[in-house]
């Protein structure tokens, strides 16, 4: 299986491959699915749906991006990785 025709899919610790054909039709079907579900949306619907809200620091470093942030909040997240955020 060449590089083009595979994924890289992360489970558990491990990343395994995997054929990418299967992940390519389930894509297209999806977009079938969900096509008419979002017929109602705007294109500033779209524009907000597809923007990603970053916040800096003082210092300049992103210390938010939404939903994530390195900021305390109630809200923990740990990850199979190791790696230790919280959620907006």
């Amino acid at each position: 299986m060449g590089v083009e025709e595979t994924l890289l899919m992360g489970r558990g610790n491990r990343m395994e491959r995997a054929p990418a054909e299967p992940w390519r039709q389930a894509v297209e079907q999806s977009e079938t699915r969900v096509r008419p579900r979002l017929a109602f949306m705007t294109d500033e619907h779209r524009l907000a749906r597809e923007a990603a809200v970053l916040v800096r620091s003082d210092a300049g470093d992103v210390s938010w991006a939404f939903p994530v942030t390195l900021d305390r909040t109630p809200h923990r997240l740990a990850f199979d990785s190791g790696e230790r955020l919280y959620a907006a």
